[in-house]
């Protein structure tokens, strides 16, 4: 009964949830890149194009996301 009395005190760090929303976000827009064909359209000769970048930097971000939430999570519990 206590454990459930200290778990329900126990506050939460809102800078470490937010970090944890943001890493799902990576990861639902990694998802997005990687399985709706975008990444197929990006050519050598377009890499510097702005959606190309975009697609770039989503593509990177979600599998440090993936990475990020593991940790956050297994941290807290």
């Amino acid at each position: 009964m206590d454990n459930i009395q200290n778990q329900i005190q126990q506050k939460r760090d809102s800078s470490i949830e937010l970090f944890r929303i943001i890493s799902m976000i990576c990861i639902v827009a990694h998802h997005y890149i990687v399985n709706s064909g975008v990444m197929l359209q990006i050519r050598p000769e377009n890499i510097m194009t702005k959606n190309a970048l975009f697609a770039l930097l989503y593509g990177w971000g979600g599998k440090t996301g993936i990475n990020c939430f593991i940790l956050i999570t297994g941290y807290f519990m």
